[in-house]
């Protein structure tokens, strides 16, 4: 597991990462603006790291990377459809099911997160109706998680009602 410095540019970001190891293809940055990713690697543009932004890698083997302390977890603002975020700090224990009670469960459609050890997509869906139907899943400080919303949230921080 190596530790990832601050980086403001997504060429030293990627460098720092593949460690002259060469395991990772591509890293994205979501870009809320244009609701699209920003790439490196494979001919893609060299970017500066938005600290708020959503993060992909795309690996070529399994691998372990850990980042730096990140400090108390902002507010974070939830559109209306697709949401990519990442969460710097979470109560211990924190679930998916924690997620949708403290959102609101009848604001959110879908919760997903990818698990790297099982290589698929864990799930949560909630009807319009409110029935939840899918994972519990671990949430964990770092993790990317996609959210489809029904409705916005503004200044929304992770914790428990």
């Amino acid at each position: 597991m190596e530790k990832l410095p601050p980086s403001e540019k997504a060429s030293d970001l990627f460098a720092t990462i593949n460690n002259g190891d060469d395991w990772i293809d591509r890293l994205g940055q979501w870009m809320s603006g244009t609701e699209s990713y920003s790439f490196i690697g494979q001919a893609g543009e060299d970017f500066k790291i938005d600290s708020k932004a959503a993060f992909v890698l795309y690996g070529k083997k399994k691998n372990l990377i850990s980042t730096p302390n990140m400090g108390e977890q902002g507010a974070v603002d939830l559109k209306t459809g697709f949401n990519q975020i990442g969460l710097a700090s979470i109560p211990a224990g924190f679930t998916a099911y924690d997620l949708l009670e403290s959102l609101g469960s009848l604001k959110i459609k879908i919760v997903q997160k990818f698990s790297a050890e099982d290589q698929r997509y864990l799930t949560v869906n909630i009807s319009s109706e409110g029935r939840i139907t899918g994972s519990n899943f671990p949430i964990y400080p770092g993790d990317g998680l996609t959210i489809i919303m029904r409705l916005p949230v503004s200044g929304w921080k992770p914790g428990r009602l």
